[in-house]
């Protein structure tokens, strides 16, 4: 791997993290999964080397005791290995700037991080979902300490995206996407929330997420919905409506053209995965 063009570290207590799923797995021998294209970020740490994921063509060897980073939207295909064990976490962090990785990222022999997933594997029971304080706490510091360790390692300029955001006025807008995904948004109010006019704002917006804010809107609109089918039990009228969409045909419109499956094909092919873990 090439050293890191700078050597800062992010300050990741600042990201608006959201944990999805938390859970340990024995691996062999059903984790033969295919083009999965996860809508959150997945941290793996397993207890002994053999498995792998394989996203674009390239293998990536899951090692004892080291976290690797998948970036959300990425579709990889996984391979097991006997008698072993993972912890993993999926989550959400919202309005990250261009340049975020792309491809998965390994972290090596890190001590901090192996320190960590040690203590999730000790603490965590196979097959169960992991809400207890203490777990929680424990992945909220693995997250952000694997993600200041992956934003260390992007190119000066894209750096220089994150760690400026602090003072940034779109951060207004995309906090206000966040919370009222199920409200109109329209692009006069958000650049008004972020004292710009909207010609300008909707220049800035697009330079800043390689998207109009119009586009951005939907796609978290549909990333969330995404989210809820696969891990909420409310009616699929309810997650359309909660995430912002006027009726169910237009719902399931948007959610088929960004995700390649219908909203009630999504959920069962999310549950049945889950079911195999």
């Amino acid at each position: 791997m090439p050293p890191p063009l700078h050597t800062s570290v992010i300050d990741a207590n600042r990201m608006p993290v959201r944990v999805l799923r938390c859970a340990r797995a024995q691996l062999w021998p059903w984790w033969h999964l295919t083009n999965i294209r996860p809508t959150g970020w997945l941290l793996y740490a397993n207890d002994r080397d053999g498995s792998s994921v394989t996203c674009a063509g390239r293998r990536y060897l899951l090692r004892r005791g080291q976290t690797t980073v998948l970036p959300p939207g990425v579709g990889f295909d996984t391979a097991p290995s006997p008698d072993t064990n993972q912890v993993y976490i999926e989550f959400d962090v919202p309005g990250l700037p261009v340049g975020m990785p792309t491809e998965p990222t390994q972290l090596g022999a890190d001590p901090t991080l192996a320190a960590i997933t040690t203590q999730l594997h000790e603490m965590m029971v196979f097959g169960q979902l992991h809400h207890h304080p203490v777990t929680l706490n424990l992945a909220h510091a693995w997250i952000r300490l694997a993600l200041a360790r992956v934003f260390a390692q992007l190119p000066a300029l894209a750096y220089t995206e994150w760690a400026g955001r602090g003072g940034d006025p779109l951060e207004q807008a995309v906090e206000a996407i966040e919370r009222e995904l199920d409200k109109p948004l329209y692009v006069s109010k958000l650049a008004e929330r972020c004292g710009m006019g909207p010609q300008w704002f909707t220049r800035r917006f697009q330079a800043r997420f390689n998207k109009s804010p119009a586009q951005y809107l939907l796609d978290r609109r549909v990333e969330v919905a995404a989210q809820r089918l696969a891990h909420d039990h409310v009616a699929i009228d309810q997650v359309a409506s909660a995430c912002g969409f006027s009726d169910r045909s237009h719902f399931s419109r948007a959610f088929t053209k960004r995700m390649g499956l219908s909203p009630a094909r999504y959920r069962a092919e999310s549950r049945r995965r889950f079911r195999e873990e």
